[in-house]
């Protein structure tokens, strides 16, 4: 806990604003994202549908990616009032979302348009966030800052989830609308905080001509990078658009078991982070590849094999342990690119995976129609295969220290191991104190909301 403290005194004020800005929007978000596709299903939505959602994200990414990397690169000493704008046109999409839960006659087509059409503005946003935030850590600590972050973050969407399953346990539609209305004004209202994070930095704005453009396609580190991490996406979302739909039409889950599902991950994720943040301060960016790697290949290969509540809730226990670490290491080796390329690093390092995601996901689909649960075996099978693509490509960049190689210093490892143990063991108490004493003001909340509602109810108000 004294190791916590004195790392959040070594944060900028922007980073510690921006720490209270997502505890905010998550908090939120945990009422209605985790809900959206479940709303689909309940409107009627089909395999092919979801499939097409998710392909239609994928294929506008790459497109938003570069425009929005030619806009920040040219206005990159305004990133910050970019970040404020475009996150205020993006968040205001849940405000249609929101009114759709009240009227039948907005079907699922037209919330697929005015979603799709709103995106850009959240990619832009993303990536100036990204741009942004990276100048606000140092180097030396950006692995346990950003899983320092992420934890306190965690900790917000465990607490909205614990209150969202009280929404959720309500009749169709009103636990949507009431979960909808509160994540839609928490979302909305945490994002002028966006605009406080302050850019000590300031970069000056960089014109690009096509000749730069040329260039920045054709750097081989660009190109090796995002082509290894496009093999590891489409491998990933064979099945991203027939998991959720095989949960709710085959394994007979409902609306209670994705927000248990979504809270296990949640409470994993930030013990997750207490370990694979300071690993990867040790040991770079291969290496936390290929320790959760492996794992995560093994997860679409058991998913259809767990029937029942328990099983998927454990699944997800596991799951998201080892995806806290992969996910920590590629978000902090994309953002230690060189400064003043890194918006188009981070855009084409996106659009590529996007487009091969696009491809996998028309095929998993495909495969699921006709084949069923064998698209899930092909996605673990092919993410074993993307990995050894990644180990062969990925550096050590963004560590300041020369990164420990796992075969050639065991020595070195095994008592390094024993600091991560004792770190990740002081973080785990830590982490589960808080979470008992938000559970706890949680259900006194929810009792006394009960008491109240009890008392409306006798007094016929």
């Amino acid at each position: 806990m004294s190791r916590n403290f004195s790392l959040y005194k070594r944060f900028s004020k922007g980073f510690k604003t921006s720490i209270v800005e997502g505890v905010i929007t998550t908090f939120g978000n945990s009422f209605s994202g985790p809900m959206l596709i479940p709303f689909f299903i309940r409107r009627g939505a089909s395999v092919e549908f979801l499939s097409l959602y998710v392909s239609l994200g994928f294929i506008l990414s790459p497109i938003s990616q570069l425009l929005s990397a030619f806009i920040l690169n040219n206005f990159r000493e305004k990133r910050r009032e970019i970040m404020f704008f475009s996150a205020l046109i993006s968040r205001s999409v849940w405000i249609f979302i929101t009114f759709s839960t009240f009227s039948e006659a907005i079907d699922v087509n037209l919330l697929l348009i005015v979603i799709l059409a709103l995106r850009p503005f959240g990619i832009l946003t993303s990536l100036a966030w990204t741009d942004l935030l990276t100048d606000l850590v140092e180097i030396k600590i950006r692995g346990r800052a950003f899983a320092f972050r992420n934890s306190v973050v965690g900790l917000s969407r465990i607490l909205g989830l614990s209150l969202s399953t009280i929404i959720y346990a309500m009749p169709y539609p009103i636990s949507y609308q009431y979960a909808f209305v509160i994540g839609t004004i928490l979302m909305l209202s945490s994002t002028p905080l966006l605009y406080l994070y302050g850019d000590p930095v300031k970069p000056k704005g960089m014109e690009i001509n096509w000749k730069k453009v040329k260039e920045i396609f054709t750097n081989k580190t660009i190109l090796k990078d995002s082509l290894s991490i496009a093999s590891w996406s489409s491998s990933v979302n064979i099945v991203g658009a027939i998991w959720t739909y095989h949960l709710f039409n085959k394994i007979g889950a409902t609306e209670d078991w994705i927000v248990l599902i979504n809270l296990t991950g949640s409470i994993i994720g930030i013990l997750g982070n207490a370990v694979w943040g300071r690993a990867y301060d040790r040991f770079g960016p291969k290496n936390i590849f290929l320790l959760s790697g492996p794992g995560i290949a093994l997860i679409p290969i058991l998913f259809p094999h767990l029937p029942s509540l328990i099983g998927q809730i454990g699944l997800q226990a596991y799951s998201s342990f080892l995806w806290s670490g992969f996910s920590l290491a590629s978000f902090n080796y994309a953002v230690s690119f060189d400064p003043s390329l890194r918006p188009f690093y981070i855009a084409i390092y996106n659009s590529v995976p996007s487009i091969a995601a696009s491809v996998s996901t028309q095929i998993g689909a495909y495969t699921y129609e006709k084949y069923g649960i064998i698209a899930f075996y092909i996605s673990g099978l092919l993410r074993l295969v993307a990995l050894f693509i990644l180990s062969k490509v990925v550096s050590s960049r963004g560590v300041s220290y020369d990164e420990l190689k796992l075969s050639g210093h065991l020595y070195r490892i095994v008592v390094i191991s024993k600091d991560i143990a004792t770190f990740a063991t002081f973080e785990i108490f830590y982490a589960l104190r808080i979470f008992y004493t938000l559970f706890i003001v949680s259900l006194l909340l929810a009792l006394l909301i009960s008491i109240y509602t009890l008392a409306l109810i006798i007094l016929k108000i």
